[in-house]
């Protein structure tokens, strides 16, 4: 970085008072900031630079968002640090406090297309933010589609899509991301709108599972061990979970689960089939209690009814949530599909190939409810 850090700043302390004291918008959009739901990129807050301390700052794009209060103090002083930042090399958003509280989803979305922008080096080539490290099986490009990114929609769209996960990677461990780095290639296979032949992705004809959110994949790899008869498609977005399962396979020698990193509601309209599915399984996908936030929910009746027919007749459909009113809203929005019958008059028994995780055993002993509902597509 161009220039030095003005050591009274941090003798003084203003970096740590700064840091210690935010305001609310302040501390609403470091929300966002602190767990690189910004894809992916790190950001730093506070952070020292020449005389001045930036409110936020991404060093990999170059980019400092600066949070101001409802109205200018001294519009001169801060065209003078924008117009020495600039200089440096950096670019500056400047938002209103009333900005980040009211509309933290339309802040985001600008903080998004300038790291994207800031992607565009001077000669007009383009490095994209990415979403893989790897190259996957059936694609020779790395280059992320917008349809996998969590703050845009397509570059030409007015609104983005309502996306049912927030992309909060965290941190992947040293086997993880041995895992990810190693075998991703030879168990993923790429985000195409092009329709997936299974036969030719597991290499025999067998009924395929597709299991949506499967986390860090202690449950399918335990399924497909127990069921080598079957074959299982994965779809997850977050690395860490996609790391997991993929040394999951390597350790236990499962040549029956393939997986996919991407949105779930893009994978399956564009790469399963009609009518080629002998399961689905959706176990525990994000609740999202509030009621503003509800939205997002995953089960909703246009992607059940796109679930239903990617089912072969009689093949079923099966979710679980420890969530009440959550179980409650998929058991209405199922019964009025058409296509699907229950096969419970209610909620279903939990069946004995779903195994009990760590986390569901812990609620059960904590009192808390677990509800499963299997439908089965008719004939």
């Amino acid at each position: 970085m161009r220039g030095q850090t003005n050591k009274k700043l941090l003798t003084h302390g203003l970096q740590r008072s700064l840091r210690r004291n935010p305001t609310d918008a302040e501390r609403r959009l470091w929300q966002l900031l602190r767990r690189r739901e910004a894809a992916g990129f790190k950001f730093r807050r506070q952070h020292p630079f020449e005389n001045y301390i930036l409110d936020f700052v991404c060093l990999e794009r170059k980019l400092i968002i600066e949070v101001d209060g409802g109205q200018p103090v001294d519009a001169a002083a801060d065209a003078t640090r924008t117009e020495t930042l600039e200089q440096a090399g950096f670019r500056v958003l400047r938002f209103w406090n009333d900005e980040v509280l009211k509309d933290l989803d339309a802040v985001g979305q600008k903080i998004y297309t300038a790291l994207d922008e800031r992607g565009t080096s001077s000669d007009g080539s383009v490095n994209p933010i990415p979403t893989q490290t790897l190259p996957l099986k059936g694609t020779e490009s790395t280059t992320a589609s917008p349809h996998d990114l969590p703050l845009a929609d397509q570059p030409t769209a007015a609104h983005r899509p309502i996306r049912s996960y927030v992309l909060r990677q965290g941190r992947m461990s040293v086997a993880q991301k041995r895992a990810y780095d190693q075998l991703l290639s030879r168990y993923a296979v790429a985000y195409t709108p092009e329709a997936l032949r299974f036969a030719e992705l597991f290499g025999r004809t067998a009924p395929t599972i597709l299991e949506i959110g499967f986390g860090m994949g202690e449950t399918t790899a335990a399924i497909a061990k127990a069921h080598p008869h079957n074959d299982y498609l994965g779809i997850e977005v977050h690395s860490p979970g996609v790391g997991s399962l993929l040394k999951l396979i390597d350790e236990q020698q499962l040549a029956n689960v393939r997986l996919i990193q991407h949105d779930a509601m893009d994978a399956v309209e564009h790469m399963i089939p009609p009518d080629t599915l002998a399961g689905i399984h959706v176990f525990f996908p994000d609740p999202w209690p509030k009621t503003r936030h509800q939205k997002r929910r995953l089960i909703q009746p246009p992607f059940v009814r796109l679930l239903a027919s990617r089912l072969v007749a009689g093949g079923y459909l099966h979710m679980a949530t420890d969530w009440q009113e959550y179980a409650e809203q998929m058991l209405e929005v199922l019964a009025a599909e058409p296509s699907l019958v229950n096969s419970a008059a209610s909620f279903a028994p939990r069946p004995d190939y779903r195994p009990l995780t760590k986390f569901e055993q812990r609620g059960l002993k904590l009192g808390h409810g677990v509800w499963d509902l299997i439908f089965h597509r008719k004939p």
